[in-house]
């Protein structure tokens, strides 16, 4: 009966039956500020959750923490949607729908969709598509409909519209009149021919049939960043499959109270077009899938390395693709077992997971380019190091696999320091109890010491905490060697030897401390 009601937590107040007057004229541009709803109802669908966040109670909303409960506020869907119906002005709007022209055009601008409309006429709307601005307002305001029209459902049946239609479903009564009262409209009476619910579902109809029709446009422009396309195609996805978990219920629950073909058949477009838009999103998100798998595999993804060791470009971009597919897991897991032809892709992680070990392979292979055996492994270091961290931050990836990326970050770092400070801390050991020997042996160091901190300043590493690490590694490993070559040459140089007093070992520590600023 009330789906919306049955998913408000409990305590928290989220009446529709409040009587119609007991609230002032109400509009949903009133509340944010008639502009950019986006940005006034501090509301975000997170399409990575697998909960539905508009179903929860405000105060589980991180965004409306500041909010006690879903009847005091007005800045979530949920509060927005509650107060339109129980304010009466849905009642109007809709009844006045199946009477007048232009109703449905003064319900898109009080929910600040008028772009909607523009969009699905054929206009030349290439910019305005470009924005994410009008997704994520599309998105809300798609919630608050599945919302209001869903409460104004539930008001119905919690007001005894449900005993009057078993009444004519027996042919034993007709509907009842409704009078409800707007700013601006004259009372209105519901015909006795027809149902409440009948009227509610041609308005649904008509609003979805408007909204899902505009998001086929807005993602079949071409002109937009490939992560940016992704983003945009995972968020729908969302808002779709939320609104269609909202509204469906009660439209369903309507259509079974009242023996009405068209109200079945009404019902019947509705679910067909949710499903439709649904299946084509999903589609896309699955295709765009393949199509990093096909990025990764690619040679010319590899063709330039960074000379400098910096991260690679094309590491970059994966990652972004396996963020927003970790951030919408649970989008992800439904379209994967949809879509998937291969067994082993049975979850979102193992369609990630598979594309990061053949990123990391291609890692491999590339630096083998490198002539440097010090560039190739401090290469290695950055870009292990970066995906290792953007798998850490989103939490969903299994703790062992976390575990292994961290000993192979370590295991590169060991073989750079090696490779790279390794010969340098040899010019120290290639010593004879020869004194001129000696003298030779701390010049070469020196000489080898200036020579790698001249190159590897030039090196770029972009994470402070990474940078301080490989500087203090090396501290760790040069400086006790030569401080131990020093004190050796106590026994064998004057103490006023002049190569003795060369290059203290706080000289030495100042220069590899501006080491990897790129």
């Amino acid at each position: 009966m009330a789906l919306l009601l049955a998913t408000v937590s409990e305590g928290t107040e989220f009446d529709f039956t409040s009587e119609t007057n007991s609230e002032e004229p109400w509009s949903y541009a009133d509340t944010t500020g008639s502009t950019m709803v986006g940005r006034q109802v501090g509301f975000r669908l997170s399409s990575g959750s697998s909960s539905y966040r508009s179903r929860s109670s405000c105060s589980n909303n991180p965004s409306t923490q500041s909010h006690p409960g879903c009847r005091q506020c007005d800045q979530c869907p949920m509060g927005l949607a509650g107060r339109m119906v129980r304010n009466g002005s849905m009642q109007a709007l809709i009844s006045a729908f199946s009477r007048e022209s232009g109703v449905l055009e003064r319900w898109f601008s009080e929910l600040d969709l008028d772009f909607v409309l523009v969009g699905t006429r054929g206009s030349n709307n290439a910019g305005l598509l470009a924005t994410n601005d009008h997704c994520s307002r599309w998105g809300k305001g798609l919630t608050v409909m599945a919302l209001v029209l869903s409460g104004s459902i539930t008001q119905g049946q919690l007001r005894g519209d449900w005993q009057t239609a078993r009444a004519i479903r027996d042919g034993v009564a007709s509907i009842k009149n409704y009078s409800v009262v707007e700013a601006g409209l004259s009372t209105v009476a519901l015909s006795d021919a027809e149902p409440y619910g009948l009227w509610i579902a041609r308005f649904a109809e008509a609003c979805f049939s408007t909204m899902l029709t505009f998001a086929a446009t807005l993602t079949a422009e071409q002109h937009q960043r490939l992560t940016f396309k992704l983003s945009r195609l995972l968020d729908m996805h969302s808002y779709i499959s939320n609104a269609w978990e909202t509204l469906m219920p009660s439209l369903l629950g309507e259509s079974r109270l009242l023996l009405s073909n068209e109200m079945k058949n009404l019902v019947r477009k509705i679910d067909s077009d949710f499903s439709r838009e649904r299946h084509r999103l999903g589609e896309a998100i699955w295709r765009m899938t393949q199509e990093t798998k096909a990025l990764i595999s690619r040679k010319d993804s590899w063709e330039t390395i960074p000379q400098d060791g910096d991260i690679h470009k094309t590491t970059e971009l994966i990652l972004e693709f396996v963020t927003q597919f970790l951030k919408n897991e649970s989008v992800l897991n439904s379209i994967v077992w949809r879509f998937s032809d291969f067994w082993y892709d049975t979850s979102a992680i193992n369609v990630v997971m598979d594309m990061v070990h053949d990123m990391e392979r291609q890692l491999e292979e590339k630096s083998q380019s490198l002539s440097d055996p010090s560039l190739r492994y401090f290469f290695m270091v950055n870009n292990s190091h970066f995906i290792k961290q953007k798998l850490i931050c989103s939490y969903k990836v299994p703790f062992w696999s976390l575990c292994g990326r961290n000993l192979k970050v370590e295991s590169y770092v060991k073989t750079y320091l090696e490779v790279s400070w390794g010969p340098v801390i040899a010019c120290l050991h290639n010593t004879t109890t020869l004194s001129f020997r000696r003298r030779s042996s701390l010049a070469k160091f020196h000489s080898e010491f200036k020579k790698i901190c001249r190159v590897q300043k030039l090196w770029k590493v972009r994470d402070p905490d990474l940078r301080f690490m490989l500087r203090n590694a090396i501290i760790s490993k040069v400086i006790p060697e030569y401080k131990k070559h020093l004190e050796e040459r106590k026994d064998h140089q004057e103490e006023n030897s002049i190569d003795f007093q060369r290059s203290s070992t706080e000289d030495l520590e100042d220069t590899l401390k501006e080491l990897f600023e790129g």
